[in-house]
């Protein structure tokens, strides 16, 4: 019914509408995908490592897509099929590489040094 109004353009107004019906859809979205990733997504490594880059790429896109913009106007390239496509991709190949070669091999140091938990180390073995 929701996405129907919404199609229709005569959607009701008000907080529990916007709860039931965007919450709806949203969480029949996140439970398709979720159903989906363990069947055919995980497979699949290139997705794999954006997910794994995830907080890599949001972490270092704040300074490298201003930076694409700024190098691309001084290139005079103004076309906005371009300018959208290397914001976009240039900050996720940045932050993937942040991942493979900053973060991961601090995150395998740290978890050596640090992993407390004897216990689990016994049950996976």
């Amino acid at each position: 019914v929701t996405l129907l109004l919404s199609v229709l353009n005569a959607r009701p107004t008000g907080a529990w509408f916007d709860l039931a019906g965007f919450g709806t859809i949203a969480g029949l979205t996140v439970w398709a995908t979720v159903s989906l990733e363990s069947r055919y997504l995980c497979k699949l490594k290139p997705l794999e490592l954006l997910g794994n880059s995830s907080y890599a790429i949001y972490l270092t896109h704040s300074f490298f897509t201003p930076g694409v913009v700024i190098v691309a106007l001084k290139l005079a390239v103004t076309e906005p099929v371009v300018l959208i496509t290397a914001a976009t991709l240039l900050p996720c190949v940045l932050g993937c590489m942040a991942y493979k070669y900053v973060e991961a091999p601090i995150t395998r140091v740290l978890r050596a040094k640090f992993d407390t938990a004897p216990h689990m180390k016994a049950r996976s073995a």
